[in-house]
């Protein structure tokens, strides 16, 4: 069982750490005052100077409308030509210098939970296509921007599980690096939408395949190895992403060539209760903290992977850097995940 020194180092850490929870409320509850709101000059002064207190320090909140509108995606497809009858085009509008998110959010190691507002400078309009599940995905910068790494390590035989509208696959192709993609979707509609209306419109020679299945019928080794590249991309964000995140996790797949969308951002409700959990075990009221944890079944399923994971950690946390370790490092955090 996983046992913590009290020493100064420790508590030093755990302070800090409790500190910068409080702030990251208080700081998202500025924050939200902001959103929607028209980026004047001393509006956003007042908000880089809020970033700069948090240790964020960009020199400008805005965003180029040029850029949008030169990203590959956004010249060549044109969504607004589809035709269907199960599905509605929709304008994606956003008014110049209108305050919204551009991305789902950063942690730092100490727990520090900020996310970007921006603007852009002119107006914004774009094609979306919604059908009764919602919104399928729309090209916009915090799009491409979440999006971009797994874009930039994608090469030889690429393997996607989720098609949207096709950005990831689209833009891949555009790469030398990339030969061919392969892609997982389950929703047949889509697949026909995609097939009839978007794929055509890609000019590419490469090799696209489309796969109609679940998700869990390929997530195998033994399929995976087949390709160089392989992103997950079938969550909407990081509620709905999270149980299915870790049904993947729990499967215990290897592989240094396998990315998921977000991934980061999945793991913040998860690392905020490992840090209640290690401070329980600091503050020698574990008991107490485990029944209230599992008062409510979310928290509840969460702190029992965490604590049968401690459970057989024969180890001693003497330090910052050991204490930080169980937060913040990716293979730790996946390895309770399997309990």
């Amino acid at each position: 069982m996983i046992k913590i020194e009290q020493n100064a180092e420790i508590k030093q850490v755990i302070a800090k750490i409790k500190t910068n929870i409080v702030a990251t409320m208080d700081f998202w509850g500025v924050l939200d005052t902001y959103k929607r709101k028209k980026a004047t000059i001393p509006v956003e002064r007042k908000l880089l100077e809020l970033y700069a207190k948090f240790g964020y320090q960009p020199s400008t909140l805005r965003l180029s409308a040029s850029e949008f509108y030169r990203m590959p995606y956004n010249q060549q497809i044109r969504l607004d030509a589809i035709q269907d009858e199960n599905v509605e085009i929709k304008t994606y509008e956003l008014p110049k210098l209108h305050l919204e998110p551009s991305d789902f959010g950063n942690k730092d190691r100490y727990m520090r939970n900020y996310t970007r507002l921006a603007y852009y400078d002119k107006d914004i309009k774009a094609p979306m296509i919604v059908e009764k599940g919602g919104t399928w995905m729309s090209p916009t910068l915090a799009e491409r921007n979440t999006m971009q790494e797994a874009v930039d390590k994608a090469h030889g035989k690429v393997l996607t599980f989720g098609l949207g509208i096709g950005y990831f696959p689209y833009t891949s192709l555009l790469k030398n690096e990339v030969k061919s993609v392969t892609i997982i979707e389950k929703n047949e509609r889509i697949i026909e939408i995609f097939k009839k209306h978007i794929l055509p419109q890609f000019n590419t020679d490469k090799p696209i395949d489309i796969i109609h299945g679940d998700l869990f019928d390929y997530y195998n080794e033994e399929f995976l190895n087949r390709y160089d590249y392989v992103f997950v991309d079938i969550w909407k964000n990081e509620t709905d992403g999270f149980p299915i995140y870790e049904q993947m996790i729990k499967r215990n797949v290897q592989g240094s060539h396998i990315d998921y969308w977000i991934e980061n951002t999945l793991f913040f409700t998860f690392q905020d209760m490992v840090f209640s959990y290690l401070k329980a075990v600091y503050e020698q009221n574990l008991t107490e903290r485990l029944a209230y944890f599992r008062e409510d079944p979310e928290t509840g399923h969460m702190i029992n992977m965490i604590h049968g994971y401690f459970r057989g950690v024969d180890k001693t946390i003497g330090t910052e850097d050991e204490f930080l370790l169980y937060l913040n490092d990716k293979a730790t955090l996946k390895e309770m995940l399997r309990f």
